[in-house]
């Protein structure tokens, strides 16, 4: 049976997307993370040259938590409107992320990652203590995705 990412990942002790980022040289992966996968790559037999995930082009936009708020207030709408502009002429797509509470999209987002389904998010609101931040500031900080 063929060695899988998920089997990588599970003797390093990291996620799949880990793995993956280790394949790809991503630089938000430490040095010692990344050699922590290799070895553990090697031990499997699993080949990490040339395997890397192509980019979805797909950029999430995060709005804040409101059952009425954004919907009333047309800054978002012309925040999507030159978002989806931008995308456009620059051959990314947008997926817009929203929901009743932050739980709702911190769910949402996490599938988002999980998945794979987006490159880079962009946040329209700023709170601090807010879940979904702490979320994505851990994503892209050096170990701490692992600890995702």
């Amino acid at each position: 049976m063929a060695v899988t990412i998920q089997d990588v990942a599970a003797l390093a002790g990291v996620s799949p997307s880990t793995v993956s980022r280790t394949c790809r040289n991503n630089p938000s992966i430490s040095e010692e993370t990344k050699e922590r996968v290799r070895r553990a790559a090697k031990q499997l037999g699993y080949a990490m040259e040339g395997i890397s995930t192509p980019a979805t082009r797909t950029v999430g936009v995060i709005l804040p938590p409101s059952a009425r708020e954004v919907y009333e207030n047309p800054f978002y709408l012309e925040m999507i409107r030159g978002i989806n502009q931008f995308c456009n002429a620059h051959q990314y797509v947008s997926t817009i992320v929203t929901g009743r509470d932050n739980d709702e999209i911190l769910s949402a987002v996490r599938l988002l990652v999980s998945s794979g389904t987006a490159d880079a998010f962009i946040l329209l609101y700023s709170r601090q203590g807010d879940t979904v931040i702490d979320y994505l500031c851990l994503l892209y900080t050096s170990d701490a995705a692992d600890e995702l």
